[in-house]
């Protein structure tokens, strides 16, 4: 009875009216604009009659306005707040892989990811590691080591008596071998 006493105070009895039989889910009654008013995007009311909306938790959004409910996120993106409007892609380095996901996991070592709103990071190429530095992009092995396997972390250093002059390299070669050839 005290909201009704101070509605009708400020209030036209056609607001009244309005606020008392007309409001839907997916909106409030504003007093100063005496009347129902859409959520706005980032925001939702699922109930009838209320003052207010409610904002969407991290992990989801809502880009319309005068919803009854937020969406979560699709993989390959997140939110971190809430009042939120749309998704964010996880950027390069990261992967999401579950919907509502709050922030993106980070490519492990070995493994990278070059592109934006990923699902998954793939494993560095033989050649090339990933000592988790840099988890958008793959380095090449240095020259005097090398990378046979896929996923490396660290290259392998040329045993003695072996050797590879060129960055890249998925094998060392005898040093007598490479006497010869010169």
């Amino acid at each position: 009875m005290l909201i009704l006493l101070q509605l009708k105070k400020s209030t036209s009895p056609a607001a009244i009216f309005d606020f008392y039989f007309s409001r839907s889910a997916g909106e409030y009654f504003e007093t100063l604009l005496n009347g129902c008013q859409p959520c706005p995007a980032g925001f939702y009311q699922n109930d009838t009659g209320s003052f207010e909306c409610s904002s969407c938790e991290s992990g989801t959004y809502q880009s319309a306005t005068g919803q009854t409910s937020c969406i979560d996120c699709p993989v390959g993106k997140y939110t971190d707040g809430s009042e939120s409007s749309e998704c964010d892609s996880c950027p390069s380095g990261t992967y999401s892989d579950t919907i509502a996901t709050v922030d993106c996991t980070s490519c492990e070592s070995g493994t990278y990811q070059s592109a934006t709103g990923s699902t998954s990071c793939v494993e560095c190429p033989v050649g090339k590691y990933n000592d988790g530095s840099e988890p958008s992009e793959c380095a090449d092995c240095p020259s005097g080591s090398y990378s046979d396997t896929k996923g490396t972390v660290n290259c392998l250093t040329c045993q003695a008596g072996r050797w590879v002059n060129t960055t890249g390299a998925t094998a060392c070669i005898d040093c007598g071998r490479l006497v010869r050839l010169i």
